[in-house]
């Protein structure tokens, strides 16, 4: 791939933008000259491989036609074929998107997925006395059919239909259960089997009611959260390089987490729309109760937060999502890079947990308000819960500090 061959993209089709042009949007948006420079080589490949095409590169720019084409590039030139799907992808959805923000229409990347068609009648009939009765929401509800679907995968490979089952095949999946996932998971996956169990005996569907043989593995309530004392909160906050537009995310992402006790779920769905600079306040959207709550936005978050989005974010994002992946597509990033986040820095501060994991923050958090002496319904209402009671689990980690404090005896 020489320069040569770089440079004759824009005389072949004159009605696609110049890579100097694409090259200029790559830059703007926060690329490096080297991701640049490589990118610009395997768009020269892919406009040559398909240039003599009725149609068009164009035309081949999704994800299909970049797989197949990086396939057939890495036999003729005989390298890791992996290596070559993985680099053709990320250069070449990047032209994509530059393509689409600069007025060219380009089709979907992502191939069209065939309909999951219609659920089971029982099934949605299930679901909707769930949603008019209980007032689940539909994050909720999705989890639980995710929950059942596994359930009624395992009856599957028993050759058994759903209505059809016994308590073996309860306990069965139960043990099955125990040996693959952590005691909170299986409760959950658990926990919908029985209420979808309960349901089809009182709608008559199974003569026995298994639901109330159903005896799930206990949590017990002693059980401490995953926090951190809050001085390695702060080293946490610091080890975080906010000369560079990594740490400027970053640093803005950790510092709502521990300032709100948010979870990586509200830091995902977090908009543009929910900063209000004049009103200085926050919306935050609770994904498990669909509530909205308004808070404060304090002086050294909203600097973070400002300074992230006038200098590291990509600045033709065309999504509402505040915090964004650097890389194309711009949109927002999964649970797992808040995740990496909070172990990667704190791997540099030193600290060590059994669990380090994004709720750590929000569970540091809630407990440095119990020490402060919050009162406990207003941190409910913080941290979004329904039940008071699940508050009250922080106020046990305070108890257990006091163990260490030596106390004068009383006389």
């Amino acid at each position: 791939m020489t320069k040569k061959g770089v440079k004759t993209i824009a005389l072949i089709q004159e009605d696609l933008p110049d890579l100097a042009r694409v090259q200029r949007f790559w830059k703007r948006n926060g690329l490096k000259a080297r991701s640049i420079a490589g990118y610009s080589r395997w768009v020269a490949c892919f406009f040559a491989a398909h240039q003599e095409q009725p149609e068009g590169p164009v035309a081949q720019l999704t994800a299909r036609g970049v797989r197949c084409f990086a396939e057939r590039y890495a036999r003729q030139h005989r390298i890791d074929i992996a290596s070559a799907c993985l680099a053709a992808h990320s250069a070449l959805r990047a032209w994509s998107e530059a393509l689409s923000c600069l007025g060219v229409d380009v089709p979907r990347w992502q191939e069209t997925h065939s309909s999951p068609g219609r659920l089971n009648p029982v099934l949605e009939e299930y679901l909707k006395d769930r949603s008019s009765h209980l007032g689940v929401n539909a994050s909720r509800e999705r989890r639980d059919l995710a929950d059942l679907r596994r359930w009624f995968g395992f009856l599957n490979t028993r050759h058994k239909p759903f209505l059809k089952a016994q308590i073996k095949d309860v306990d069965d999946y139960l043990a099955c259960l125990r040996t693959q996932f952590a005691l909170a998971t299986i409760c959950n996956r658990m926990t919908a089997v029985r209420q979808f169990l309960r349901f089809l005996y009182v709608s008559g569907r199974l003569r026995h009611n298994l639901a109330q043989s159903i005896q799930t593995p206990q949590r017990r309530r002693s059980e401490l959260p995953r926090a951190l004392p809050w001085p390695q909160v702060r080293q946490i906050l610091r080890q975080v390089d906010r000369k560079t537009s990594l740490g400027q995310r970053d640093y803005a992402v950790l510092l709502l987490m521990s300032t709100y006790g948010l979870g990586a779920a509200e830091v995902i769905a977090l908009t543009v729309d929910d900063l209000d600079w004049v009103g200085r306040t926050l919306t935050i959207a609770r994904p498990k109760t669909g509530n909205m709550v308004r808070l404060p936005f304090l002086p050294a978050a909203a600097r973070a937060v400002a300074v992230y989005l006038r200098r590291a974010r990509p600045v033709d994002a065309r999504t509402r999502a505040v915090f964004i992946r650097r890389g194309f597509p711009h949109e927002a990033f999964t649970s797992s890079v808040i995740r990496y986040m909070v172990r990667k820095y704190a791997g540099q501060a030193g600290i060590q947990a059994p669990i380090l994991g994004a709720h750590v923050l929000r569970h540091s958090f809630a407990c440095r308000q119990i020490d402060q002496h919050a009162p406990p319904r207003v941190l409910s209402d913080i941290l979004g819960h329904r039940d008071p009671e699940s508050t009250s689990v922080y106020t046990r980690v305070a108890v257990e500090r006091l163990r260490a404090v030596t106390l004068p005896i009383p006389r």
